[in-house]
């Protein structure tokens, strides 16, 4: 059973590296991000606001603030593809 436990918790160890090292990379194609698209991202992601605060903060209703962190995360996720197709 110990062995079970070992075996569940090196799974999530290597999950977590590699979910940390997409977090890394999103952080640095977030330099590409413009505008209130950037603004959301950085106060979500690198503030640790909620959607709602960020949205507060910027004087932008929530939900207009939800279809900037989509639109960040749909432009980080093409940035990173093109990254992966080129290599």
């Amino acid at each position: 059973m110990v062995r079970a436990y070992a075996a569940k918790g090196a799974d999530f160890l290597r999950a977590l590296e590699r979910r940390h090292q997409e977090v890394l990379l999103m952080l640095d194609y977030r330099k590409q991000l413009r505008g209130r698209m950037r603004q959301v991202f950085d106060l979500k992601y690198i503030e640790g606001m909620t959607q709602e605060q960020a949205a507060s903060r910027l004087h932008i209703a929530r939900r207009v603030a939800g279809i900037y962190l989509q639109r960040a995360h749909e432009r980080i996720g093409k940035l990173m593809s093109a990254q992966n197709h080129a290599h």
